[in-house]
């Protein structure tokens, strides 16, 4: 049986090979290492509803080409509950976009959530209702899920994310109340989802929102095109999450952008001018203040944030032109107002 266990915790699902209605690839990891005693065929039955969970569903009425999904990755590290159908669960959740122009991703939202408990009956679907609680499981995954949606809504278009962060809220919102009360969820001075979404909701996070929209679409995809002015817009970025941090100090947001972009905005201003590289390093070291000495790395070179274009080449229909404020679909200069806009 632990033979079993330790084939099963091995496998690495990916879920566009089961099902390819979803706006995101999910790749979905179970680690059942710490599990002793359950069947492991309730273990794979719980991976394939979870797969089924995430990827057989529609979470946007917007449609998704196939280059154009975002790259998610779940890995969820099981240990088992005081009785047979409960588990406790570490979740760590990591997003990405493509660069456009370039043959690279940049990690869009990362973290980890180790505050999961959960039933699971096998054969009984793993599902998330609109209008009710199904189990804390569906909850905790379908918040994740429109996080992931609202954050890379959000880089493509300004405050375009706000309708999936709405959702998330509902889902808190339809929590009954001996769950709300859990550690996870609950209201208190603590870092957990419930804080998380408040900080993503906060006004005195706004500028950090828009701060995405311009990082990633007028700094990052326009690296290779123009590095100088790409650098530039990525530092006006910077300093609109010094303003965040300075309106909210210690939160949970900022502290999810610089874990995301530590690296990649060391490597970037390993290219800039001696000007930008100490105007970078001291806004990071004043947001990001437990690592600060990581960024004098800036000043060594070797990197410079520029791509060849790869095959993230096409721009996709949810994102904001930078150049004329349209929405593109695909290369050819059609627009439609159905994208990542939010509307």
């Amino acid at each position: 049986m632990r033979h079993c266990l330790l084939l099963l915790s091995a496998i690495l699902i990916s879920a566009t090979s089961l099902f390819g209605q979803s706006e995101i690839d999910f790749n979905l990891r179970v680690n059942i290492q710490q599990i002793q005693t359950v069947d492991p065929k309730i273990l794979e039955t719980l991976e394939k509803d979870l797969v089924q969970f995430l990827q057989g569903r529609a979470w946007t009425e917007d449609r998704f080409l196939p280059e154009e999904r975002i790259n998610c990755n779940i890995v969820m590290t099981l240990v088992e509950g005081e009785s047979p159908n409960s588990f406790s669960a570490d979740i760590a959740v990591q997003s990405s976009r493509p660069v456009y122009n370039s043959g690279v991703e940049t990690a869009v939202f990362n973290t980890l959530d180790s505050k999961v408990d959960f039933f699971y009956e096998q054969f009984q679907a793993i599902q998330l209702s609109e209008n009710s609680f199904t189990g804390n499981l569906a909850s905790v995954l379908g918040y994740y899920v429109y996080l992931v949606l609202g954050f890379d809504y959000d880089t493509f278009s300004p405050l375009g994310g706000q309708r999936y962060f709405e959702m998330a809220q509902e889902i808190i919102n339809r929590l009954p109340s001996d769950v709300a009360d859990n550690s996870g969820w609950k209201a208190t001075p603590t870092r957990n989802r419930f804080w998380l979404l408040e900080n993503i909701l906060s006004p005195r996070v706004l500028p950090l929102r828009r701060a995405l929209y311009t990082y990633h679409r007028e700094g990052l995809d326009r690296m290779y095109e123009d590095p100088n002015l790409a650098r530039a817009n990525i530092s006006l970025a910077l300093d609109d999450v010094r303003t965040t941090n300075q309106n909210y100090p210690n939160s949970q947001i900022v502290q999810a952008f610089v874990d995301a972009k530590r690296e990649e905005i060391i490597e970037i201003f390993k290219g800039a001018t001696p000007a930008e590289q100490n105007a970078v390093i001291q806004v990071m070291s004043q947001i990001d203040r437990a690592n600060a000495g990581k960024y004098r790395d800036i000043r060594s070179r070797g990197g410079s944030g520029v791509r060849r274009p790869g095959t993230n080449t096409r721009t996709p229909s949810r994102a904001k032109s930078p150049s004329n404020g349209g929405f593109n679909r695909g290369g050819n200069g059609s627009t439609t107002t159905k994208g990542r806009n939010g509307k």
